[in-house]
């Protein structure tokens, strides 16, 4: 049983099919294939699949894209963004059409999620004081500015700014105080239907409490002995009741022991307070008594108190001594517990309070609320914010509309085709900036995480890339990876300084730290053979002349050891006779290097004596066979390699999923790598005082030797015959 295809159903349309690169790719030209994309072969397109970080798109729009937010965009959410645009846009290819521009006259009007859409747009417009019936990602963007703007913005949370009205607006702002606030859609806070109700309940029960102690004028009496400002009068009590006990308690204590007087009034050690700052009271003035105790157990009020307690016994006087016609000139202490007694059965009356919450309002100000038609009027102005939550909820599709109008395309261009790659006015979303190396530029500059994990990428692509650390003031350090693909790179090692410029134009200083290599070009791999073997013969000559000179250091040491040793012995013992020259010696010597020339030279004379053998016209092809087997076989392995050179495997190692056969080609490499040019129309001035023109005498002379040898060898038989 064959396994179900998970492709779409390939409905009949008629694509236009470019080839570029060697890659056939189908091209979006207009509405019918954006609506036909969806049933497009996956086979054909390009990519499969990308990450969001690290393209050339704006993030915003990559991740209303990516709708599972796995930080991967795949194809059926390309699709699917594709899908949105064709459904809510009356003309599709507008997206494919230069700018980022949306007129609100594109949106569809035959359908009700474009009429919706259409509201929410008008909105934005009218909330932004635009003129125009156009629409920018920049209008549209800030969506929290649009809200702040706008009156009301459908969430159901009005703030004070939803009224004119200064009671409306002292009323909000008394529910947000006692029943707490909602933050709104703007982020400012507000309140909402149930914080409106919550409030009123409080308000309620508030007040039916207070009525139950205003029943019979009797227990009114009883409970509320100064009527409102009871509250107020328990309050004020209540900050001096323990302190006022405590006085009293120690006048009885002095009256029951006089000698105690030092230890009941307070026995504080003032000199332990010398040095510190008053304005504001220590703290171990506070516990002191309110006054000196005293046998006739009395607060006089003409006399001076604790300066810590001064207020709050100014208060306790005017709030309840004297509204209860106590305020004499002194207080005793059956005059303090009939004051408290007073109190009590508010106290007990008050446990049983509830809505506590709504208290500091104050019972006429509640009444006045319940009264009055402002809580009506704050509710009506909730339905009122509410009936437009349709078109500000499309607030936000009306952005997503506008990023998709701007940015979707050239997604599709990189994504389902690779238009942009091969375009020579355009760059990809995945080329991160442009590399200045060793006298070129290199387009083909990709972000990697890991330079180490890259690399065997580099090597499935075929490709010459050069991995460099990028550093910047300010910013996190970065690590890119450029393609080669024409110069040299015999002056390319890890150390080496460029500058990389990012897609904003900013300039970081690149190191290279790694060169993965393989064939840029078959002129560099003609030459690639021969560069070995002058470096090879330069090693060699370089290790002999090392050792050479290590000897001959040696053997002067040794001489100079002898010297020193036998003038020693000689000073001692009387002079000895010296070492007599060793004539054999020296003709050894001589001997050898002789063997050496005459190797050098026979070697030269069987080569001569080959040539020598053949015709005038044989000799050039007998040195273009020579040329031929040493560079032929480097030639056609780069070819090869230049030929299978893809970008696929370098993508994949940044998390794309490669789909086609994307191959670098020559031409397109010499796109994407600038060598170094004299401007146009530019000549070279002057003499170079210091150029290196020695060279060029040392050549003419080599191939004059050489020319001579050849002469020689060849007896000049067949030039002067």
């Amino acid at each position: 049983m064959p396994i179900a295809s998970h492709e779409p159903s390939a409905e009949p349309f008629n694509w236009v099919i470019r080839r570029r690169g060697s890659l056939d790719q189908v091209s979006l030209l207009g509405s019918g294939e954006l609506r036909a994309l969806p049933s497009l072969d996956r086979k054909l397109w390009v990519a499969l699949a990308c990450p969001v970080r690290g393209l050339d798109i704006d993030s915003r729009t990559l991740s209303l894209i990516d709708s599972d937010g796995d930080g991967r965009i795949r194809v059926p959410e390309v699709t699917a963004a594709v899908s949105w645009v064709v459904e809510r846009l009356a003309d599709p290819g507008l997206i494919l059409t230069a700018g980022d521009q949306l007129p609100i006259a594109a949106i569809r009007d035959d359908c009700e999620e474009g009429r919706r859409l259409r509201r929410s747009a008008q909105r934005v417009i009218r909330a932004l004081g635009l003129s125009a019936e156009v629409l920018h990602p920049g209008d549209t963007g800030d969506l929290l500015r649009i809200l702040c703007a706008a009156r009301f913005n459908g969430d159901g949370v009005i703030t004070a700014a939803a009224s004119e009205d200064e009671a409306l607006i002292r009323l909000i702002g008394e529910i947000q105080t006692c029943a707490g606030s909602v933050a709104d859609r703007s982020g400012l806070h507000g309140i909402d239907r149930p914080t409106v109700d919550r409030f009123v309940a409080d308000l309620a029960a508030y007040d039916a409490w207070w009525r139950s102690a205003e029943q019979g004028s009797e227990d009114s009496a009883r409970l509320l002995p100064l009527a409102q400002d009871t509250p107020a009068a328990v309050a004020a009590l209540d900050e001096v009741r323990a302190k006022i006990d405590d006085f009293f308690a120690r006048c009885r204590v002095l009256r029951f022991d006089q000698g105690a007087h030092a230890m009941v009034d307070g026995g504080l050690d003032w000199s332990s307070l010398a040095g510190r700052d008053f304005s504001s009271l220590p703290s171990e003035i506070k516990i002191l008594p309110l006054q000196h105790p005293s046998l006739e157990s009395r607060l006089d009020w003409g006399l001076a108190v604790n300066p810590a307690w001064e207020s709050a016994l100014t208060r306790f006087r005017r709030q309840v001594l004297q509204p209860l016609g106590h305020d004499g000139q002194t207080l005793d202490e059956p005059t303090w517990r009939a004051v408290c007694q007073r109190l009590e059965p508010y106290r007990s009356w008050a446990a049983a309070k509830t809505a506590s919450a709504v208290e500091p309002l104050g019972i006429p100000r509640i009444r006045e609320i319940l009264a009055s038609s402002w809580l009506d009027q704050v509710r009506a102005l909730i339905d009122e914010d509410l009936a437009v939550r349709d078109e500000v909820d499309g607030i936000s599709d009306v952005n997503k509309l506008v990023l998709y109008r701007r940015d979707l395309a050239r997604l599709l261009k990189n994504f389902v085709t690779f238009d942009d790659f091969f375009s020579v006015n355009a760059s990809a979303i995945f080329q991160s900036g442009q590399l200045y190396l060793d006298e070129r530029r290199c387009d083909l500059v990709l972000q990697v995480d890991d330079p180490a994990t890259h690399a065997p990428f580099a090597a499935l692509a075929r490709c010459c890339v050069v991995y460099c650390r990028c550093t910047r003031a300010g910013e996190q350090p970065i690590h890119i990876a450029a393609v080669l693909m024409r110069g040299d790179l015999s002056q390319l090692m890890p150390g080496r300084a460029g500058i990389y410029f990012d897609r904003q134009g900013r300039d970081w200083d690149a190191l290279l730290l790694r060169l993965s290599e393989a064939p840029i070009s078959i002129p560099q791999a003609f030459w690639t053979p021969w560069r070995k073997l002058a470096s090879f013969i330069e090693t060699q000559f370089e290790r002999l002349a090392s050792s050479r000179e290590q000897q001959v250091d040696g053997a002067m040491a040794g001489g100079v050891n002898t010297v020193l040793s036998e003038g020693l012995s000689q000073g001692e013992a009387g002079a000895s006779p010296r070492t007599p020259f060793d004539i054999a010696r020296f003709a050894g010597i001589f001997a050898a290097i002789g063997l050496a020339i005459g190797a050098i030279g026979g070697a030269m004379g069987g080569m001569l004596a080959v040539f020598a053998s053949l015709a005038w016209w044989q000799i050039p092809l007998a040195l273009l066979g020579i040329v031929l087997v040493v560079s032929g076989p480097s030639m056609v392995l780069a070819w090869l390699k230049l030929r299978a050179r893809t970008l696929g495997p370098l993508l994949e190692g940044c998390g794309w999923a490669i789909n086609g056969r994307v191959h670098i080609t020559r031409s397109l490499g010499r796109v994407l790598t600038h060598l170094k040019r004299l401007p146009p129309h530019s000549r070279r001035h002057g003499y170079d005082p210091f150029g290196d023109h020695s060279g060029r005498r040392w050549l003419l002379l080599v191939l004059l030797v050489i020319a001579l040898i050849v002469w020689w060898g060849l007896g000049a038989s067949w030039l002067f015959p």
